[in-house]
């Protein structure tokens, strides 16, 4: 903190107003022309930060270039120094809207007369390229008796212009920026295309506060507060505040809507509700007929122009795309391909893989067909050539493969390795002319996990993601297509030297992709090694399975150790576990169990999983799994729901709350997934009897049969 009289460049500190979390902002004056300014100052121990002074630079050009509206706070010098790097801007007498929060809300026509001049406001801003991204009534100030609205704080602001936003450096791609409670739901995601219907629910949830006098979401932690805002749910506005505007439930319903396309479109469409003279407005996909597919945004995984060229056999034949009365070949998957693109491969088994070269070695990954049918068919229509694709000239292709050729176009060692994009345009998202909704996704993916690169939200499109040897948080809406159990050739490509995009200095391309109707494994046996092991009367048991860290049930001396991989938001699990119990009663003393659990179900396992290890650091997992099972289905595991079965256990809540939070229980879950990945496992449940496996959810007979075996044999 900067004590009065102080001087940062050429103005002289008198007091300070605020401070937030990377600067603190005070009232002063400049020395020589002894007029009052607000001067934001850069906190001392970033001031060093390259990227922290970047993006106080970036605020400074963003709002005195290109923001010249009477309604948003004006910029009018920078200070960067040794000493201090600062902005100085207009001084605004008067206070926030987040300080007259609650004195707003039986005043609808204040309301009105507020939000309507910060929709004209960021409108202006939206005109000029520039998504504010950290809308809340803290960063709106209301200045002079007038209480004029002016928006501020323009730190985090994207530059949504493509040209633009490429010398736009400082905040990295697919990093969450803005306030949690504010934040849309593809904010949440973390995706990088946020767009301006990201501020109208940004505004959306402001309205929401200002006409009620409560945040729409609200919860006991920020996991909670996330899960709410992804899934859209809120209490009703008119519930909290039954004397509420008719017209401000409406436009909040409106602007608070998950999917973007289904908001208001633009400022000037949420601020004609608010004056209950907008007339229905047509979506614009459904007011253009005959409209070719929408171009795809630039993004982490896909994007690119789209239009067309036709392989028929050797010969090539120009379409031209916009011209007849042809439907379009380039259209998003549907179920049914799976089964045609199968039938036409002469996959007919019930479990399929796929082989993929590349020039540093073979992937072989299991694909998840029964759980992501969608996306499975989108991959083996364009691996196959059965599928026609757009390339990035618009050119229409069929019969030919989309990935052989296609290269490995960024690496991190431990993290990721991505492919799919054409060797010769490393630098250009592309995409096969379209996108479709997500299947299974998840906050965490498991290492080996093969998923469709894309965005956020259903934008799934060719190019194709590979997790390492750690599960990772990733942006949680990619569908995940297949489990790869053998990440050696992925692991040495992510090692390769790269450059400052993460693109391999040495190039990677994919050969070619097939399929077979076969499960592979870790790796290969050779045939004698087989035969071999046919011929022995019992196959060598194999402990494989650590105990350390995870809870055990039953005498440490036991002769039998039973080690479950389950998911306690998967059903199958929950119906193993009777058999398990009833197995540790009847061979009572003779048997322990051991519960590893992992997350195979997009959401809410790791939730789950991370709850029932805060429930073993008290002595009670198995009881709080059994619980759960009994009585949450997977929809309703919240965190509220697995904190009220830990309170009617007897736990400690606030010790319950710490240890889900806590490290400790994420290294434990970490490393049960991680030796979930090297065992080759690629569903749940699987059970391990003295090392022997056996998946799924086995009847009490089979698993007691198994027991005894080991117990004859001891």
């Amino acid at each position: 903190m900067l004590p009065a009289g102080s001087r940062v460049g050429d103005y002289e500190i008198e007091a300070e107003l605020g401070e937030g979390g990377m600067a603190r902002v005070y009232r002063a004056r400049h020395a020589l022309l002894d007029t009052p300014h607000a001067v934001k100052v850069l906190d001392s121990a970033l001031r060093t930060n390259a990227d922290a002074r970047q993006r106080f630079l970036d605020e400074a050009r963003i709002q005195a270039k290109h923001l010249d509206h009477p309604g948003i706070v004006k910029v009018t010098n920078i200070v960067a120094t040794a000493d201090h790097a600062a902005l100085v801007m207009e001084l605004i007498e008067g206070s926030s809207l987040e300080a007259l929060m609650h004195e707003l809300v039986n005043d609808p026509a204040e309301i009105r007369r507020i939000m309507l001049a910060v929709l004209d406001a960021v409108g202006h801003a939206h005109a000029a390229g520039i998504v504010h991204r950290d809308l809340k009534p803290a960063n709106v100030l209301l200045a002079g008796k007038g209480r004029v609205p002016k928006v501020s704080d323009f730190g985090i602001a994207k530059l949504s212009d493509p040209e633009r936003a490429a010398s736009k450096k400082s905040t990295h791609a697919g990093a969450r920026m803005g306030t949690l409670a504010y934040m849309s739901p593809e904010q949440i995601r973390r995706a990088k295309d946020v767009t301006p219907r990201s501020d109208i629910f940004s505004l959306g949830a402001m309205l929401y506060e200002l006409a009620t006098g409560a945040m729409p979401f609200e919860g006991a932690d920020d996991f909670e507060v996330m899960e709410k805002i992804v899934h859209g749910r809120y209490r009703p506005p008119a519930e909290v505040n039954p004397r509420i505007d008719p017209v401000f439930v409406t436009v909040i319903d409106k602007a608070l809507e998950s999917a973007p396309g289904d908001r208001y479109q633009s400022c000037d469409d949420m601020a004609a509700a608010l004056r209950e003279d907008l007339k229905p407005v047509a979506r614009p996909q459904d007011s253009v007929p005959n409209m070719a597919p929408p171009k795809s945004r630039v993004n982490l995984a896909i994007g690119g122009a789209v239009a067309g060229l036709v392989v028929i056999g050797a010969a090539l034949f120009v379409v031209d795309p916009g011209g007849g009365s042809e439907p379009d070949p380039v259209r998003p998957p549907v179920v049914e391909d799976l089964a045609i693109y199968r039938k036409a491969l002469g996959l007919h088994g019930k479990f399929m893989s796929a082989t993929i070269e590349t020039s540093a070695g073979i992937v072989r990954c299991n694909l998840l067909h029964d759980q992501s049918p969608i996306g499975v068919a989108n991959f083996i229509g364009l691996a196959s050539g059965q599928k026609p694709w757009r390339d990035g000239a618009g050119r229409i292709h069929t019969n030919q493969p989309y990935y052989d050729g296609t290269a490995v176009y960024r690496v991190i060692p431990a993290f990721l390795v991505q492919a799919g994009r054409p060797a010769d345009t490393l630098d250009v998202p592309s995409n096969p002319g379209y996108t479709f909704a997500d299947e299974k996704s998840a906050l965490i993916h498991l290492p080996g996990s093969l998923a469709l690169a894309n965005s956020g939200p259903d934008t799934n499109g060719a190019e194709l993601v590979f997790v390492l040897e750690r599960a990772q948080r990733l942006d949680g809406t990619e569908t995940i297509i297949g489990k790869c159990p053998d990440i050696t050739v992925l692991t040495a490509i992510s090692t390769l030297d790269r450059d400052s995009k993460d693109r391999p200095l040495l190039p990677v391309t994919i050969r070619s992709v097939r399929f077979e109707d076969k499960m592979v494994g870790l790796a290969e046996k050779p045939v004698e090694e087989k035969k071999q092991e046919k011929k022995q009367a019992k196959p060598e048991r194999i402990h494989i399975v650590p105990l350390e860290g995870s809870p055990v049930e039953g005498p440490s001396d036991a002769k039998v150790t039973i080690v479950a991989f389950l998911d306690l938001a998967e059903p199958y699990s929950g119906k193993l576990w009777p058999s398990l119990r009833k197995v540790m009663r009847e061979r009572a003393g003779s048997v322990n169990l051991v519960i590893k659990h992992v997350t195979v179900h997009p959401g809410t396992g790791n939730l789950a999983g991370l709850a029932m290890c805060a429930a073993r650091n008290q002595g009670k997992a198995h009881a709080f799994a059994e619980a759960v099972w009994a009585e949450l289905p997977r929809k309703d595991i919240t965190p509220a729901s697995l904190r009220k079965v830990a309170v009617s256990l007897g736990l400690d809540r606030a010790k319950f709350d710490a240890d889900v939070d806590g490290a400790l229980c994420w290294s434990r879950f970490e490393t049960d997934t991680k030796l979930f990945g090297k065992l080759g496992i690629t569903g749940v449940p699987q059970t391990f009897i003295n090392g022997r496996g056996i998946t799924g959810a086995q009847p009490y007979e089979k698993l007691l049969e198994m027991v005894d075996e080991e117990l004859k044999s001891e």
